[in-house]
C-alpha cells in the first residue's frame, strides 16, 4: 500500500507553502500541521498541547472538522475537539490510518517541522508508514534565522502562543537537519529527496517536476499550474477562533505563490559557527 508523503524540515523553511502546493496535485492532499508523530496516543497529544500550548492542536482540529463536517466553523471545531477527547485511548497510529483511509485515493501530505526535532518521532513515522516517501525540505540558515526573528516578533504582538522565542534558530536548524540526515541513512535511497526551498520559490516548475517524478505522480502542465495555486488549499486561510492556525501565520494571511528572483549567491555564511557551515555545505549552501 502506498504511504503518505512526509515533509521533513526545520521551522521557518517554506513548509506551509510547500505542503499547500503539493496538495493541489490531484493525487495528493496537503494537511495542516497534525503533530501526530510526536506522541503515541491521542491522550498524550492532548496533554502535551494543553493550554497555553493548545495553538498546536489547531491543525488536527481543522483537518478533522474538514473531514467530519465539511466546514471549519467554531461549531465544527468544537465537535472535532470532542471527537478527539472521546478517543483519547486511541494510538496516533490508529488516527493516522483513519485519516489516510478517509482521504484515499489521495495521499496525505504531512508537514510538521517538530517531527525532525525528535528521532523518536522520526522512527514512529517510519514504523507507522513503512512505505512513506520523504521530502527533505531545506533553507539556508541565515534566512531561517531572519524568518525566526520575524515570527517571534509577530507572536509577541499577537499572543498566539507559538513559543519559538525560548530556542535558538541555529540550534533548531542544526538539530533538525542532522536528525533528518541520520534518519535518511536507514532509508532506501529512493525513499527520500532533498528539496531546497530556494529552488521551489525561484524555479517552481523545475522543482515540482523533480518532486513529482520522485513520487511517481503525473506531472502535466495542468498539474504544475494547479500546484502554483496554494491559496486553493482548504486550509490556506485563517481558521475560526477556536482553531485559527495550523500553519505559518504569514502564509495563512497571504497564501498566494510569489515567484522570487534568482540571487547571484546564497547569503554569506562565514560568520556562522564551523559546525553550522559544515552542515550547510552538506546541504548545498556553500
Amino acid at each position: 500500500m502506498t504511504g503518505p508523503v512526509v515533509v521533513l524540515t526545520a521551522p521557518r523553511s517554506f513548509s506551509s507553502l510547500f505542503a499547500a502546493m503539493l496538495g493541489q496535485h490531484p493525487a495528493l492532499f496537503g494537511a495542516p500541521e497534525l503533530k501526530l508523530f510526536m506522541t503515541e496516543t491521542i491522550g498524550e497529544l492532548l496533554a502535551v498541547y494543553a493550554p497555553p500550548n493548545d495553538v498546536h492542536r489547531h491543525g488536527i482540529l481543522r483537518l478533522l472538522a474538514h473531514l467530519e463536517s465539511g466546514v471549519q466553523s467554531d461549531t465544527a471545531v468544537a465537535q472535532a475537539q470532542r471527537w478527539l477527547e472521546a478517543r483519547n485511548d486511541w494510538t496516533t497510529e490508529r488516527l493516522l490510518h483513519y485519516i489516510t483511509d478517509a482521504l484515499a485515493p489521495q495521499q496525505l501530505v504531512d508537514k510538521t517541522p517538530e517531527t525532525a526535532l525528535s528521532m523518536t518521532a522520526l522512527r514512529r513515522a517510519q514504523r507507522i508508514f513503512p512505505n512513506a516517501r520523504y521530502l527533505h525540505l531545506t533553507r539556508n540558515p541565515v534566512d531561517v534565522c531572519t524568518s525566526w526573528e520575524e515570527i517571534v516578533r509577530w507572536d509577541r504582538a499577537h499572543s498566539a502562543g507559538i513559543n519559538l522565542r525560548q530556542a535558538s534558530a541555529l540550534q533548531v536548524w542544526n538539530r533538525a537537519h542532522r536528525n533528518i540526515l541520520r534518519f535518511a541513512e536507514n532509508l532506501p535511497q529512493d525513499a527520500i529527496l532533498q528539496v531546497r526551498g530556494e529552488d521551489l520559490i525561484r524555479a517552481p516548475e523545475t522543482t515540482l517536476e523533480t518532486v513529482l517524478a520522485f513520487l511517481g505522480l503525473s506531472r502535466s502542465a495542468a498539474d504544475i499550474a494547479a500546484m502554483r495555486r496554494p491559496e486553493r488549499s482548504p486550509f490556506a486561510f485563517l481558521g475560526p477562533a477556536k482553531a485559527t492556525y495550523g500553519a505559518d501565520p504569514k502564509f495563512l494571511n497571504a497564501p498566494e505563490f510569489r515567484l522570487q528572483p534568482e540571487p547571484e549567491t546564497f547569503p554569506d555564511l562565514s560568520h556562522l559557527p564551523p559546525h553550522i557551515r559544515r552542515l550547510a555545505q552538506t546541504l548545498g549552501y556553500m
